[in-house]
């Protein structure tokens, strides 16, 4: 990127890249699939993952050459790059292959400081289903796009656990894993007025950016899956930290709490404690 980088040019054409990628996503919902796992029994992937990175990918490395991919299903160009897109051709996957319409595609810039840290630069997310476009720039706010009206992305104002609505998910290990969240889970529920677990981590994020939810937590993610959703939640006045209240560091494995702010120390000492009660 230089000083004449245009991120309103760059948003405008990932909107339309992701668009173009839903729909193809989209067309297969109600297909027959072949489907694949991963990392455990939990951890679907199909034909549709691997052609929708591929859209991504090919698109990314012909307009923006000096910039890094990451991607879910194995892209790895120039990682170490100042730069670098974090993509997830279908955030998800378990609901699309059993045609739940509830998954989404999404693309986030990240830049590599010289400490070696990182900040988002961009972030777009697309939710065909819904046909709702979520979009963002660092330092310009973060939108929504959803039968024709665009509207800025704030976090609720809730300030009362019994009044929330909180989202989270379970890691795909979690019939061997310890810290299978499960716990967490159960400490929430007599607090909240809602548990929701939706499995499409980039839009729980997203949705507490757009004051849908007002917590969200969860284990076991990777970069792409909140690299988008992490700059609209910063954008929209949210407070993200690691479970144990940590500062959130951007890595691929990583584990995240985020809120609108006003409940965060609450959700966190919820969260401790069913920690403890488990170790």
């Amino acid at each position: 990127m230089t000083a004449n980088t245009d991120l309103t040019t760059v948003r405008d054409d990932i909107i339309e890249l992701l668009h173009r990628v839903g729909a193809y996503v989209l067309s297969g919902l109600t297909n027959s699939k072949t489907i694949n796992t991963k990392t455990s029994d939990f951890d679907a992937v199909t034909e549709y993952d691997h052609g929708s990175e591929a859209m991504l990918e090919e698109h990314l490395r012909r307009q923006y050459p000096d910039w890094g991919i990451v991607g879910e299903e194995g892209s790895r160009y120039q990682p170490d790059a100042e730069f670098v897109w974090y993509i997830d051709p279908i955030d998800g996957t378990n609901n699309f292959s059993h045609g739940v319409p509830f998954f989404a595609v999404s693309a986030g810039l990240w830049q590599r400081l010289a400490d070696g840290s990182e900040r988002p630069v961009l972030g777009v997310l697309y939710d065909p289903s819904r046909d709702e476009l979520f979009h963002g720039i660092a330092g310009q706010g973060a939108f929504s796009r959803y039968r024709g009206q665009e509207r800025r992305l704030q976090v609720s104002q809730i300030n009362r656990l019994d009044k929330a609505i909180v989202g989270t998910g379970f890691p795909y290990d979690r019939a061997t894993n310890p810290c299978n969240n499960l716990a967490e889970f159960s400490a929430f529920a007599p607090h909240v007025q809602g548990l929701r677990r939706l499995g499409v981590a980039s839009l729980d994020m997203t949705y507490v950016a757009a004051g849908r939810f007002d917590i969200y937590w969860e284990y076991g993610l990777h970069s792409w899956d909140i690299a988008a959703a992490v700059l609209f939640l910063q954008e929209a006045g949210g407070t993200l930290t690691t479970i144990s209240g940590d500062l959130f560091v951007m890595k691929q494995d990583v584990e995240v709490a985020s809120s609108n702010g006003l409940l965060h120390e609450q959700a966190l000492a919820i969260l401790a404690g069913a920690r403890a009660g488990r170790d």
